[in-house]
């Protein structure tokens, strides 16, 4: 008897897996014949019936999303690529045109979906998934994440200007300053005229010596009675921030002159006042 609900179960089981097959074939059918209208028809029904096998679910999806992207239908598309791709879909192709179509469509919380899945599912193709992430990340300021992908990323490249720089930047919206400063040296050792490094590596040290100067300015504001002691002390403080401002200088100066702007000069000329090079300060401050 039991060998008997065994053969049956088993006979119903590979009668459910080739129609299965069969309704995919015809989803892959009209795909191939440019009918995107039959495609998602063939699709639906697919996924309407519930199949027991995850993997016909997931390609039934992954049709109805290229069916959906190729009619412009764009939302539909990226629900039914999600869908594929929550279940795992085994399709390398399906995970990078979720990806393209959401950057496309600047849907960002689909494209980070997208790229991680993408990278969980086919480790081996971290190596291209991992620097697009990091770039999504710089994008919407995920310093967090970022920091976390430059640090693998950096194992593979640790020569990168890009993701050191991406690595200083993480870490300075962190309030890591001082390790910081490291990752911004080693991008400018590999690019020391790189824009965008120059002048955030310049800002950060400008507003690092503003902070000390600014206090210190205040400290003495604050003292009641003071007399050529505390001003000696005073002038003596500022010299730390004025060393760091000297730091900071050759880095501004040199993304100012790549790339003027009203606010980096501004930046310049306050920098020199507070060295006391004011005919420099008048240069930046036209």
């Amino acid at each position: 008897m039991k060998k008997a609900i065994l053969l049956v179960l088993t006979f119903l089981s590979a009668t459910t897996f080739a129609q299965e097959v069969i309704n995919l074939n015809a989803v892959e059918l009209a795909y191939s014949s440019g009918n995107y209208a039959k495609t998602l028809e063939e699709a639906n029904k697919v996924i309407s019936s519930q199949p027991d096998n995850p993997e016909t679910l997931s390609t039934a999806y992954a049709f109805a999303g290229l069916a959906c992207e190729g009619n412009k239908d764009y939302s539909t598309a990226l629900i039914n690529y999600k869908k594929a791709v929550e279940l795992k879909v085994p399709r390398l192709d399906i995970y990078q045109k979720y990806a393209a179509l959401s950057k496309e469509q600047k849907d960002w919380k689909n494209y980070e979906f997208a790229l991680i899945e993408e990278c969980n599912a086919f480790p081996d193709f971290c190596v291209d998934v991992k620097p697009m992430l990091a770039s999504h990340y710089m994008k919407m300021k995920n310093y967090s994440s970022l920091s976390q992908t430059c640090t693998e990323l950096l194992r593979w490249y640790p020569d990168d200007m890009k993701f050191n720089y991406y690595k200083a930047v993480a870490l300075e919206n962190q309030d890591s300053i001082e390790a910081a400063k490291d990752y911004y040296k080693k991008a400018l050792s590999v690019d020391p005229d790189d824009l965008y490094a120059n002048r955030a590596y310049g800002i950060m040290l400008y507003k690092q010596a503003t902070a000390i100067y600014n206090e210190e300015t205040k400290k003495y504001n604050n003292k009641k009675g003071a007399d050529r002691i505390d001003y000696h002390n005073f002038t003596v403080a500022l010299e730390k921030p004025k060393a760091m401002y000297r730091e900071a200088e050759p880095y501004l100066v040199k993304a100012y002159n790549m790339k003027p702007n009203k606010n980096l000069s501004s930046i310049i000329s306050n920098l020199y006042k507070r060295l006391g090079e004011s005919d420099k300060a008048a240069v930046y401050s036209k």
